[in-house]
């Protein structure tokens, strides 16, 4: 499945283009950009890189409510990426659910159970 289109179901601003460029540039409302690269990529460029077994990185994407917590999970798990755990109530006050990306990258959403714990 297209890495990039994972990230555009989610919601990012992830540039219009082909799906299958080796890396994609977000540029974010603070003004940074955020660079992600394939493991596709990196590998040939970097003798040294070692396929890593287990999870690499997170990224977590703060939804603004529990039911969109619910909503993302089924667009994305629905469009064929993997749901790594449905949407739960977690003890630390937040609807949270996993996903992962084509790589293997977890994705994870999250919102406050009320609106005082919402920043």
């Amino acid at each position: 499945m297209p890495i990039w289109a994972f990230y555009r179901t989610l919601g990012l601003p992830v540039p219009d283009g082909p799906d299958n460029e080796p890396q994609i540039q977000i540029a974010t409302p603070g003004g940074s950009t955020l660079g992600f690269l394939t493991e596709g990529m990196v590998g040939p460029v970097n003798p040294h890189w070692p396929t890593l077994v287990g999870q690499r990185v997170t990224f977590a994407y703060r939804c603004d409510s529990p039911n969109e917590v619910d909503a993302t999970y089924g667009r994305v798990t629905a469009a064929g990426y993997e749901g790594r755990r449905a949407p739960w109530v977690a003890f630390w006050g937040q609807r949270y659910a996993m996903l992962s990306d084509p790589d293997g990258s977890r994705g994870d959403l999250f919102a406050a159970l009320t609106s005082e714990g919402q920043a």
